[in-house]
């Protein structure tokens, strides 16, 4: 590519390691950079990187940024939420500046998962006409040197409620390899990776590398989420961001952070780098941690703080909770397999009740006594078996305690096996009740599910 390559969010993790590669790979780099971070990003990279003051929200800042570019690395910096609104501009901007080739930083399950604001990133850059490509992470390796630098470093331990669930983590490098490597080829135009690790671990396998590696003992505390936050308030964590924490663990403790794809070693040709790598890379890092993260300085470490430690994506990157293709953990599912229940069912429910027809099955059992049962209500008996199976799949892989809402849904779902034998009436009526149990379980259940993303 003859122009050069503008890179957003380029003093975070993933940014920087971007910048390294572009130039590696002999291109052009121009770094933007919000203007209280331009004179130190001119510092640290001297003439090699053209600096450049760039905010999504100053529209007098685009012209510079875009002008003759050839391709743009897009990611979201975690403070914007309104997306359409605050980073549409940008991209529009950039249409008008020919056609730059834009590969987008978005998140593991982003396509499906329209909760997470990567979602309306993706569309943006989609709808915008420019060539691109969509690279969605999970979570990334470098938390553990950063974010959890002191309960590992001088604790021996990793404090998480993630639970038995695992997780495909990946390096920052990876990301930004692949980042370079496709950029500005046509090949990879209107593409999205899912890119991950080689293998899923739980944070029991991660304290056994941190202990083999560092050469001393680093345990995994299985923390439940009431304990989690009981410790990071103590430090001064701001509620805020322990609801933002929560969140993600909860994906990863149900399961959904566990995919493994073979993206990261088929666009490099080299497989993923290991934990174990990553361990022994860093290992210093663990081993100098004698200061005091900001968090226990006395600085609250609120999500705005956050950006000096972590990459300005990484508190999103952990986010998703859309059902993702491939290998399907076990509460992950028993999600999937209850929707699809509850969907099967309504639809069956619904054309019974738009045709007005009810015909019997009846058949002669042994004993000789004639059954007949009415098909709408067996298919919403069915359902509802399906949606208590489901919810079984999904209450062994929750925290405890339970959060109420799913204890009342566990309650109705109790009820809902009663309901043939004491509820007066025709098979209708007695499917209609059955039918309104179940929606009233599965908004619990997504009530549950979204109220501790959100939070």
């Amino acid at each position: 590519m003859s122009g050069a390559i503008l890179v957003t969010g380029a003093t975070g993790n993933v940014g920087r390691e971007v910048v390294a590669e572009l130039l590696r790979a002999g291109l052009s780099v121009r770094a933007a950079v919000p203007g209280r971070g331009v004179e130190m990003a001119r510092e640290r990279w001297g003439g090699a990187v053209e600096v450049v003051r760039f905010e999504f929200e100053a529209p007098d800042t685009f012209a510079t940024a875009f002008e003759a570019v050839n391709g743009v690395f897009l990611m979201r910096p975690p403070h914007i939420a309104a997306v359409k609104r605050i980073m549409g501009p940008a991209i529009r901007h950039a249409t008008g500046d020919g056609r730059p080739h834009v590969v987008v930083l978005s998140v593991l399950g982003a396509g499906n998962n329209p909760l997470v604001p990567h979602h309306a990133m993706e569309k943006l850059v989609e709808r915008s006409g420019l060539p691109y490509t969509l690279l969605r992470p999970s979570f990334f390796m470098r938390n553990l040197s950063t974010q959890y630098l002191e309960d590992i470093g001088t604790r021996g331990e990793i404090h998480v409620p993630a639970g038995r669930g695992k997780t495909s983590f990946i390096d920052v490098r990876d990301i930004a390899a692949v980042a370079a490597r496709v950029m500005g080829r046509p090949e990879h135009f209107g593409r999205a990776y899912t890119l991950t690790g080689g293998e899923a671990l739980d944070y029991f396998a991660v304290a056994r590398v941190l202990t083999a590696v560092l050469g001393r003992s680093v345990r995994y505390a299985n923390p439940s989420p009431r304990e989690f936050r009981t410790r990071l308030r103590e430090q001064g964590t701001a509620e805020d961001f322990v609801r933002v924490l929560r969140g993600i663990y909860f994906t990863a403790r149900i399961g959904l952070a566990a995919r493994v794809t073979p993206d990261v070693e088929l666009l490099l040709g080299r497989p993923p780098i290991s934990l174990d790598r990553f361990v022994r890379d860093h290992a210093v890092v663990w081993q100098n941690a004698a200061e005091p993260p900001l968090a226990t300085t006395g600085l609250p470490f609120t999500a705005r703080t956050a950006e000096t430690t972590m990459s300005p994506t990484d508190l999103d990157h952990d986010r998703s909770l859309a059902p993702v293709r491939g290998s399907r953990p076990l509460g992950q599912t028993g999600l999937v397999a209850g929707v699809l229940a509850a969907v099967a069912n309504a639809a069956v429910f619904a054309l019974a009740v738009a045709r007005g027809i009810f015909p019997s099955l009846t058949f002669q059992p042994d004993v000789g006594a004639q059954m007949s049962v009415e098909p709408v209500l067996l298919v919403s008996v069915v359902g509802v078996l399906a949606g208590v199976g489901a919810f079984a799949l999904l209450w062994r892989r929750l925290a405890r305690p339970v959060p109420v809402f799913l204890r009342v849904a566990g309650v109705v779902l109790l009820l809902s096996f009663a309901a043939p034998f004491v509820i007066p009436g025709t098979a209708l009526m007695q499917a209609i009740v059955l039918n309104v149990m179940h929606v009233v379980v599965a908004s619990l259940v997504v009530w549950t599910v979204l109220r501790t993303q959100a939070a």
